[in-house]
């Protein structure tokens, strides 16, 4: 059974000095910070939160505290060191990319997030299995084809004595037949002899040749860092520029699209944004958004730049 959690639960008080102490701040620094973004935070409201005196958090507040600590709220409910599975029961904690994700295609084809989250096993299982038996029918072809080039070669060089074009690719053939026997859907178990850097897993191929079916705008920029898996994409970018109203139409519209995609900018809170406020106030919401996401990301490079330093 997946673990829904809901948005109003308690703060764990371990969890937040966790979090805290991670993120290198004092419990004045962290007001600081959330208060920059959401009023009415001091350091004695952190201090409440952490020694369990105050245990709800206003939801203004609790917007505030994840944005600064960069975790979501269910992080901030749970012990320290939750383990993943308990008393049978699967816990997953997903970041803001896959959420805006999944509100993204439940606004897309108009039914409810939870409609998604029933049917995403069922969905990637689909897709691996179908994975597979693509694998299986290009593997039947390889050997079909060394078979009729070994026909043809044993008129010739006979005095080499049974010379065979399969030992040519028996090595790999075999890998990758041990792969499928074991359903590695990924391709984690072959033991490549001979691979490109930048090769992609076998999973990650099928999925970018689905795609190149769908519609242009459904699915895009599908990366794997490790080959292996599918580590981010971009989906639905059409629902996307309608339902916020940001046209990819210049370079700070194309970024605001590009950090919502990529869960910096929280969808649900745009959407919410644009519902409640006027044009005005919206526009300058997303600016802000914008310049607070550039900011981030100047800062996460001068980092860089100083650990090249200390090395």
């Amino acid at each position: 059974r997946l673990n829904m959690k809901k948005s109003n639960e308690m703060i764990n008080p371990q969890a937040l000095k966790a979090f805290r102490k991670k993120s290198h701040m004092t419990q004045q620094q962290l007001a600081d910070a959330i208060r920059a973004k959401s009023k009415g935070c001091t350091k004695d409201t952190v201090s409440r939160w952490e020694r369990g005196k105050s245990r709800h958090v206003r939801e203004h507040l609790r917007n505030g505290l994840c944005d600064v600590l960069r975790v979501e709220w269910e992080q901030l409910t749970e012990p320290p060191g939750q383990p993943e599975y308990t008393a049978g029961e699967v816990r997953i904690a997903v970041g803001r990319r896959v959420k805006n994700a999944l509100q993204l295609v439940a606004k897309r084809y108009d039914i409810h997030a939870q409609d998604v989250v029933n049917v995403a096993p069922l969905m990637f299982l689909i897709i691996a299995e179908l994975s597979l038996r693509e694998r299986k029918r290009q593997l039947d072809k390889v050997y079909k084809e060394i078979d009729e080039a070994n026909e043809k070669l044993n008129g010739l060089c006979t005095h080499l004595h049974g010379m065979t074009a399969r030992i040519v690719v028996e090595e790999h053939a075999e890998e990758e037949e041990k792969s499928l026997n074991n359903r590695d859907v990924f391709g984690r178990k072959i033991n490549y002899q001979y691979r490109d850097e930048g090769m992609v897993g076998p999973f990650v191929q099928f999925v970018e040749d689905l795609v190149k079916i769908l519609p242009k705008d459904a699915v895009g920029d599908i990366d794997s860092f490790f080959g292996d898996r599918i580590d981010s994409y971009r989906i639905a970018d059409d629902t996307l520029q309608d339902s916020t109203g940001i046209v990819r139409d210049n370079e700070p519209s194309e970024s605001l699209l590009h950090y919502i995609h990529y869960g910096r900018i929280d969808y649900s809170k745009c959407l919410r944004v644009r519902r409640d406020e006027d044009e005005l106030k919206y526009r300058q919401w997303l600016s802000d958004e914008l310049t607070r996401c550039e900011k981030e990301d100047r800062q996460a490079i001068e980092n860089l730049d100083h650990m090249d330093d200390w090395r």
